[in-house]
């Protein structure tokens, strides 16, 4: 089985790369005109040499390793590294397949654009498997009897499930949806590794120049995380709330008026 991914390139206006010498000297308005319609690729396949293979092929840069010896150390295939370790452990049971991950960008070299493509396709591969568990999930929940009486009324499964599996499925999966993207928000931080410039790659720029200040900077930089997903998640509570008040709406026994 193979698995393939693409996302589109992010075009980067301000410390993306390309907006700054030598690079625009070099290409000029190339990266601006033509990036929009590029994207970063990720292939996921079996190795046949039976070992974890990692190749950013852009980047001619490759690594081959016995799986049991994979570990996520620094250097520029660690985030190909730490998805195949995060996969193995979540979905695996902490067993390790023999495969090989590749990646690439249409981007030319040196533009800057690859490294925060390359964390959106490692993050699309990533959430995809749990936004995947969250809706199969909810579908499952609901009685089989749904679909049962609505193919027996007549409706085909797209119409079935469009208009009368899936609303009701919503409710089972919005919350969990919700908590899902909150996380996503905290593991944008680890691009930093990768030099994509987000906030803790911030952080690491400025604390680098007031060196005096790690503190502070770094006390920021956690406020700023906490009242983000701080928000998120009270959104989170507050739409189960609404949901778990409109159920018990639904199924509240109606009171019975003598006459």
């Amino acid at each position: 089985m193979i698995v393939r991914s693409r996302a589109p390139l992010r075009l980067g206006l301000a410390g993306g790369g390309t907006d700054v010498s030598p690079f625009c000297d070099q290409f000029g308005g190339f990266v601006m005109n033509v990036t929009i319609d590029k994207f970063a690729y990720a292939t996921l396949d079996p190795s046949p040499t039976n070992q974890a293979e990692f190749h950013a092929q852009d980047a001619d840069v490759r690594e081959s390793l016995a799986p049991e010896d994979v570990s996520a150390t620094p250097g520029p295939l660690q985030l190909m590294k730490g998805v195949y370790l995060r996969v193995s452990e979540d979905y695996l049971d902490g067993k390790r397949p023999p495969l090989r991950i590749r990646a690439h960008s249409d981007a030319p070299p040196g533009s800057g654009l690859g490294s925060s493509s390359t964390m959106v396709v490692a993050l699309v591969c990533y959430e995809s498997a749990y936004l995947a568990e969250i809706i199969r999930a909810g579908i499952q929940a609901l009685p089989p009897g749904q679909q049962e009486a609505s193919r027996a009324l007549g409706l085909s499964y797209m119409q079935t499930m469009r208009r009368v599996i899936l609303p009701q499925a919503l409710y089972n999966m919005l919350p969990s949806m919700l908590s899902q993207f909150v996380s996503t928000v905290k593991e944008t931080s680890l691009a930093y590794v990768i030099s994509v410039q987000e906030l803790t790659y911030a952080a690491n720029q400025i604390n680098s120049v007031l060196l005096t200040k790690p503190f502070e900077v770094f006390g920021l930089l956690a406020m700023t995380y906490f009242i983000l997903n701080f928000g998120l998640s009270s959104l989170v509570h507050l739409t189960e709330r609404r949901i778990g008040r409109r159920r018990a709406g639904l199924l509240a026994t109606p009171k019975v008026v003598p006459t």
